[in-house]
Parts: structure tokens; sequence; C-alpha cells
């Protein structure tokens, strides 16, 4: 024993080395085989690769007016569809997928998020674009809210990717406040600074060179008359020009429903801005389309602009009389009763005026009217102020004519301060009367609509009409009334404001003479019908509207029925039915699905139950800032829009190359790891036999 004792200790630290060698071979064996299993996991590939992290990938395309120029024989929206369905090939087995569209009102076009790749494909590809504007404020909030969506109801973390597909229009994306040319979007930059702390956020253009000249036709206004038969009506059509490239003259044509009246030249004379414009009178009356068209360019949305007309036999205006008398020219309204019926002279439309007193004003329906005018009125009680404003909100127009008999503390309480359920009706405030020998007014420079047709008439008397008395008029807070007509002391004597949709003008003096000669001045009758035209431009405007906004109605019901329904006749010919809403004896309804532009026909069923035609059109057009062409170049977007947001900018292969990259490096990582372990293997084996 002692012999082998001495013969196994100069062995023993031999074999206790080849044994440890042979573990630590087999160690480094299941080490390599692990790494090379999991090499992208410790490596960190990109998001993207075929090995890489579980990923919810948010595609936010833009669906602006803009995205429909065509580039090389396709638009920029096909251009987008074509990139987010490259990035969906390159994704990661298990990435989840969703879809927003940028425009408008910014919606799903599949929220999900999708695991399914075949049905997100065939969910892009039957995208659109919309001839409207893109909210992309709104757009990145609804981005945040889906995050937080998912991450409440996944069971596991989850990196989130916002990729934002965009030709980077200046018109949709407004310069970062504090650098030049900046418009302040603050919402903007807000709600990209907190998407940003929850999601990695990139850019992918997809155009920002290719179309830079376009021709647009920008605006069409009626400028004057058109709303009952036999009135001249004058439209105005805008056409602007952008780019480098000079254009030597646009070929103009205007269409009354459907045919072609007129067609001319516009020559450039090195002018980016033209102006035409049409005369016409309609002689039967009914919902009236005027179109004016230019030469088709890579920009066709914007090549064409509608406006629809509703043609009237007549304006129905209600005249309320505070101070009514058998006696000519001594009631309170008498005058201007008279201003708005001048008979048969040239250049006034149509208008069919009734009278009431103050007392009966309260049984009086006011829907079948245009416009209401309220001389003199003492006071007004809390349910009378309901109806003028339910009468705003249907898009009429009030005018307070003051006096003698008005009780200015009534007016204060009752129509100049909002209370629940109602809002404030006044422009401003009543304050005391003011006695003194007359006084001329002020114009303030024409800048209001009301006076606009009076510049350069000084000499025919608006200017220097002799004012008695009139109360002090006190502005609001919080009000957003204009000043259209001053006294030379600085007191206003017209006030305006919108009350959504309708509008309101207070003249602190009254309509007769009793308190001012302008009654029996040449300028009376034109001031009250560029009242009367003031009042009755929202429910021109409720016709006329820019891709994206609502349009409806509120209609009179003749008979009452358990159900009405609209349909709404949509500019590709699609019919789509909603149920209108009813209350009381009126009829609501609206439709929000404006996203291109053209011509919406709307039928009540059954038609019988309302009052008049119960049919009608709207126009709808895009927005004119999306007609330029104008874009961020990708390099300096991040520093010009989004100043301190971490965005990275990205190109249309850099995924690919980033996930072609990624993948060759894992292939080569993984090569030299599973070679290590088969020179591992012949070790261990070697290792194994030498220690039996």
């Amino acid at each position: 024993m002692e012999f082998l004792l001495a013969a196994y200790r100069p062995r023993r630290l031999r074999l206790f080395l080849q044994e440890l060698l042979l573990l630590l071979a087999r160690v480094a064996l299941i080490v390599c085989l692990v790494l090379a299993a999991a090499e992208p996991i410790w490596r960190g590939l990109p998001a993207g690769t075929a090995a890489s992290s579980r990923t919810h990938r948010i595609f936010v395309i833009d669906a602006s007016l803009s995205m429909s120029a065509e580039e090389g024989g396709t638009t920029r929206f096909e251009a987008a569809k074509a990139a987010v369905v490259r990035e969906l090939e390159s994704a990661a087995t298990g990435d989840a997928f969703s879809l927003i569209l940028a425009a408008g009102v910014p919606d799903f076009a599949l929220a999900g998020p999708i695991f399914d790749r075949q049905a997100f494909r065939e969910e892009v590809r039957r995208l659109q674009p919309t001839d409207g504007r893109a909210d992309w404020a709104q757009a990145l909030a609804r981005c945040r809210e889906l995050i937080a969506t998912v991450r409440e109801e996944s069971p596991r973390p989850v990196q989130t990717e916002v990729l934002l597909v965009t030709d980077l229009q200046r018109a949709s994306w407004p310069a970062a406040a504090g650098t030049a040319s900046s418009s302040v979007p603050a919402a903007l930059q807000r709600e990209a600074r907190l998407l940003a702390e929850t999601a990695h956020l990139a850019v992918l253009p997809v155009s920002s060179e290719g179309w830079r000249d376009n021709v647009a036709v920008t605006d069409l206004e009626l400028e004057s008359g058109g709303m009952t038969v036999g009135e001249e009506a004058v439209w105005r059509a805008v056409v602007r020009r952008y780019g480098p490239n000079p254009a030597t003259a646009a070929s103009i044509q205007w269409f009354l429903d459907g045919k072609l009246v007129r067609e001319s030249t516009l020559p450039w004379n090195g002018e980016r801005r033209r102006e035409a414009m049409l005369t016409y009178r309609f002689d039967s009356p009914g919902e009236h389309e005027v179109e004016v068209r230019i030469a088709p360019d890579a920009l066709k949305g914007d090549d064409t602009r509608r406006f629809v007309l509703p043609v009237r036999p007549a304006v129905r205006v209600l005249c309320v009389d505070g101070r009514p008398s058998n006696v000519p020219f001594q009631g309170a309204a008498d005058y201007l009763r008279l201003a708005l019926q001048p008979g048969e002279e040239e250049g006034f439309r149509r208008v069919a005026v009734e009278t009431a007193t103050e007392g009966a004003f309260h049984e009086i329906d006011l829907l079948p009217f245009d416009a209401v005018f309220f001389c003199d009125v003492a006071e007004f009680t809390e349910s009378e102020a309901a109806r003028l404003d339910a009468f705003l909100s249907r898009g009429g127009g009030v005018a307070f004519f003051l006096g003698e008999r008005v009780r200015a503390e009534n007016y204060n309480r009752v129509l100049a301060a909002a209370r629940e359920g109602q809002r404030r009706l006044l422009p401003a405030g009543l304050g005391p009367v003011i006695r003194r020998d007359a006084v001329s007014a002020d114009p303030l420079g024409y800048r209001h609509p009301l006076l606009r047709a009076f510049q350069g008439r000084e000499s025919a008397g608006l200017l220097t009409t002799p004012v008695h008395a009139y109360f002090r008029l006190e502005e609001i807070a919080a009000s957003n009334a204009q000043v259209a007509l001053a006294l030379d002391n600085g007191d206003p004597l017209i006030v305006t404001e919108t009350v959504a949709p309708g509008r309101v003008i207070l003249t602190a003096t009254t309509a007769d003479r009793t308190w001012t000669a302008f009654p029996i001045w040449a300028d009376y009758v034109p001031m009250v019908h560029e009242m009367l035209e003031y009042l009755l431009e929202p429910r021109r405007a409720r016709r006329n509207v820019t891709a994206g906004e609502t349009i409806g109605e509120v209609r009179h019901l003749k008979n009452l029925l358990q159900s009405v329904d609209v349909e709404i006749v949509t500019p590709d010919g699609r019919r789509i039915r909603r149920a209108a809403g009813l209350e009381k004896a009126m009829l609501r309804w609206s439709f929000d699905g404006t996203a291109r532009a053209g011509f919406y026909r709307a039928d009540l069923r059954p038609p019988e139950v309302v009052e008049g035609v119960a049919a009608c059109a709207f126009a709808v057009n895009p927005p004119a800032e999306e007609s330029d062409p104008a874009a961020w170049l990708p390099n300096e977007f991040p520093d010009r829009v989004l100043p301190g947001v971490p965005v990275a900018m990205r190109s249309g292969t850099d995924r690919r190359q980033a996930s072609g990259e990624a993948v060759a490096g894992y292939n080569r990582a993984a090569q030299w790891l599973l070679q290590l372990a088969l020179l591992l293997l012949v070790l261990e084996m070697m290792l194994a036999v030498r220690s039996g």
C-alpha cells in the first residue's frame, strides 16, 4: 500500500488538472451553444430584425390632400402605403401592428394591435387619402391613448415604435415656437414630447423633392347678392401658383348647375395670385351649384372649387316694433321696414318683411325667418332669450336697435349675461344714455365687413350722420365682439359678434329719427342691407365647408312621426342613410363623413314631413393651405419642427439595410461561436479519452 500511495501522489495533481480541463471544456461547450442561440438578445439587435424582441409597431400615415400629388406615375399616398408594407415584411416574428390615418379627425384604420400580417396588408391596401388637412397633434394623442391601453392590457412588457409616414409638407408641420417662421403649434410640440417618453419615435419621409410646382383654385366666394330670384350674384375666384417654375397663363372655366357658362385665360404677368369674376342672375329658386375649374396638374384635388347657393323667392325678415304707431313713420321700425323693402330699386334683393309688436313676439315661430330686427323693444323674458339662442344656433341673424323704451338693466341681465343652458347673446353691455349735440361717425379704417362697401363713398353721408343720443356700450370680458362703427369721441355705435353659428348686431342708437337723422340720409338703405347681408352670411357658409367639417340642418316639421331618415349622397355616388333627431317640432341631423371634396346631397325621408324642399346640397372644398408644395428637408425637420424631441429620421431603405446588417452580424457571430463549440467538443473527447 505504501508503494501504491507513493506512486499515486505524483499523478494526483496531473489527474486533477485533466478533470478540471475536461469540466471547463464541457462548460465552455454548453456556453457557446447557448450564446449562439441567444446572441441576438444580448447583442441587442435593432427592432425589425427576425430575431428581435416583441415590438408593437404603430404606423401613422399622412392622409392630407398633398399626399395625393403624383410623382413618377404614382401618388405620395401610394408610396406611403408601399413603405408601410416594406416595414411590415422586415418586422420580427411576434410583432404586433396598429394603423392610424392622420387626417382632419385622426382615427384608427386598424387599432389592433394585430398579429395577422395578411389582414394588416389588406387593410393598408384599402386605405384612401382625404381632401382635407392632417391634424398631427391629434394623431400623436391617439397614439398615446393606444399605447396606454395596450400596456394596461398586456401581461408582459412590450416595446413600442411609432413610425410617422409623411411628405413633411410645411402646411401640416408648422415650425416650432421660437424658430424662424414659427406659427407656435404648442399642442403638436407637447404631444410629440409626451409620445417620445413612452415610445421610440421615427419619421419616414415619402417625398420632399418631386412635387414642387402647383396651380390651384384656392378660394371661391359670393361677393354679393344671389340669394333671391332675379338678384344679381357676383362670384370671385382666386387662382394661385406655387413653386419656382414660371407659368404663362391659367385656363379657367365656370360651371353653373353642371353647364359651362364661361371660359377664359388668366395671364400671370409675373404674379402668383390672380382673380376671376362672374356675374349671373338665377331665374328660378332652388339649390344651385357653382364650380370653377382649371387644367389638371400633379395635384388634381385643388384644381376645382365648388359653391352651393340656395336661391329663394325672397328673404324672410321679422321686425319687432317696440313702439308701434298708426301714424306713418312714427313707429320704431317704420323706417327700417321701408329700407328693407325699397321697392323695385336696382341692386337690392327681394325681402319679405313681417312686423310684430313686442307683446306678440313670444307667439311667433322664428324658424321660417332668416333674420330678426328688434327696434326699441323695452325688455325680454328668459323664455324669449332662450328662443333667440335657439334661432342663432340654427344660423339665424339678430339685430338690436335701441331707444327710449329700452331697459338697460333687463338687457344686461337677460341678454348680456350667460346663464346655465343659455349663452350670452349681446356683444356688449348697456351703460347710460348719452345725450349731446350731434356727433359724427368713425369707420375705423373700414376694417369691418359691414363698412367695406362704403369705402371711398365718404361724401354719401355715413360719416357725417348726426347722432343726438345713444347708449354707451360697455365691453364684456371674454367677448369676441368687434366694433364696426364708432363715434368721433371713441364710443362704439355698431358692435357685432358671432354667436355660433349665427350673428348678432347691436346698434347703440335708434332705427328711426328719434335719436338720429340717419334714417333720412342716403346711406341708410345701403347700410340696412349690408347689415342683412352680414346676418345672412352664416347660412351660406353652412352650405360651403372645408373637407372634414360637419354638414347638417335644423328643419321645421309639419308632421310628428316616429322616425325620419336622411339619405346622404356622396360625391362618389355612395348612399348613406342616417336617422335624424327629433326635438319638439324640429328635426336635426348632421354628417361628418366629408373627407372627400365635392357636392353632397341630403334627402329627407319621407319628404312630406318638413316645411319647404326636402332636399339640399352642400359644397365641400379642400383647405387652401394644402395646395402649397413647400416641404421641410429631412435634415432640417427635427430641429425646425420638433426641437428637443428624440426623433429618428429614416429613409425608405434604412429599415431593410439595418435588418440585413444586423442579421449578417448575427450570422457571423453565430458561426464563430459554433466553430468554437466544435473545437471544444473535439478537445472534450480527447480529454475524456486521456482521463479514461
